[in-house]
């Protein structure tokens, strides 16, 4: 007993703790590089409503979500809207990788590359994963992983957001 005793306690202790965002409350600031290199920092769309999708481009689910995430993009974007996704793809080859993704996938929306730094301020531990935050940096609600009713559960409560 004592034996598994220290070795919960042990385990505890080395585990990393990932905060997990709750609704309701400020999501972190961030800033990072999009496919392009351009910087980009959340805080400066403060005043839109705004959706980040954490994905990876060998994530099944994440690829199934992709054509409702541009009909989502497609009937927003010319609102109070952003659409950030960050990919947590990894390795020396990922820019050019995503590069290639984003042209066979036709993604219009903002894509940068994260080296899983934002997705563990986030707690984010399924793919895909969005967060939509209101016009005041608030976190209004976490999906995570794809659902067939995306587009219409996400547009409405984008719509209600603007």
């Amino acid at each position: 007993l004592k034996i598994i005793l220290v070795v919960v306690i042990i385990s505890a202790l080395s585990c990393e703790r990932v905060a997990v965002l709750r609704e309701g409350k400020p999501v972190p600031d961030f800033s990072l590089k999009d496919i392009s290199g351009k910087k980009i920092t959340l805080s400066e769309f403060r005043g839109k409503v705004v959706l980040i999708e954490f994905w990876a481009t060998w994530c099944e689910a994440c690829r199934e979500a992709i054509p409702d995430l541009i009909e989502i993009y497609e009937k927003n974007k010319n609102n109070a809207f952003e659409m950030l996704t960050i990919s947590v793809d990894e390795g020396s080859d990922s820019p050019e990788r995503l590069r290639d993704f984003i042209k066979e996938y036709r993604i219009p929306y903002t894509v940068m590359l994260d080296g899983m730094e934002v997705s563990k301020k986030f707690g984010v531990y399924t793919l895909p994963t969005i967060f939509l935050v209101d016009k005041n940096g608030i976190l209004v609600r976490r999906y995570p992983g794809y659902f067939p009713d995306m587009v219409s559960r996400i547009d409405k409560e984008i719509k209600g957001l603007l």
